[in-house]
């Protein structure tokens, strides 16, 4: 583990190994020719200054960076392991394109006091892996998903609506998210909120299907489909409730 107190870095930065670095007060500025910072281990980034023009990166897949409140990430290993973390606000960004393993129909992202989950794609693609589902939940119910700046998509190519859709059983936030097949908001009782979302469906399924009781907000949809557009239904509901959509 090393730490820099109140430290100038100038120029091209590198640090190497898989060690842990500490970075305090420091201030990062561009030499002229170079401004630019690569992190090999894990580095922890506390009210620093990056000046402008000033860029940064994981320079391997293991590398971990916390910053502002956020986690930058370049492996399914990592994502994984963040998506889990016992905390109350979790606020992860991708630095490549990955993917998550969703197979266990009952896997629930957080703990029961995580409030607020926020997968920041960084206009990179999050895939779910999946043998079946591809649905997304949260440990604690009341809690929110908010997943922006990203292409999604599954690898499950058939099935009914619920194993084929990418399907949200949480309240959730999707923001400038480009979709490569159909959403499915799962969530009586819960509220789905669509901020500039595109979905393409190449197959004969529904856009996107709403299961009655879920509460859904729209402000820019773009649906391009080969099958049909958006269904609100109340199969598999026992007992179904209102359903707003607006």
């Amino acid at each position: 583990t090393i730490t820099f107190n109140n430290c100038t870095f100038i120029g091209f930065n590198a640090f190497a190994g898989d060690g842990t670095y500490y970075f305090n007060n420091c201030t990062f500025k561009h030499s002229g020719s170079y401004g630019h910072t690569n992190m090999w281990g894990v580095g922890y980034f506390n009210n620093c200054t990056f000046e402008e023009n000033v860029t940064w990166a994981s320079a391997t897949d293991d590398a971990i960076v916390y910053m502002d409140g956020k986690v930058w990430v370049g492996s399914t290993a990592n994502l994984t392991k963040v998506l889990f973390a016992d905390q109350e606000n979790i606020h992860v960004v991708l630095n490549d394109d990955l993917s998550l393993d969703v197979s266990d129909s009952s896997i629930a992202l957080g703990t029961a006091k995580t409030k607020s989950i926020v997968i920041d794609g960084d206009n990179y693609k999050l895939t779910l892996t999946t043998s079946y589902w591809s649905r997304l939940s949260l440990a604690n119910p009341e809690a929110t998903l908010t997943l922006k700046n990203m292409t999604l998509t599954s690898t499950q190519t058939s099935g009914t609506w619920d194993s084929y859709d990418v399907t949200f059983k949480c309240n959730v936030e999707l923001e400038n998210v480009v979709l490569e097949k159909a959403l499915a908001i799962d969530g009586p009782g819960k509220t789905a909120k669509l901020t500039n979302v595109k979905i393409n469906e190449t197959h004969d399924y529904y856009a996107l299907w709403i299961v009655a009781g879920s509460n859904v907000v729209i402000d820019g949809l773009e649906v391009t489909s080969s099958g049909r557009g958006i269904k609100i239904d109340a199969e598999y509901v026992d007992n179904p409730t209102k359903t707003t959509l607006k």
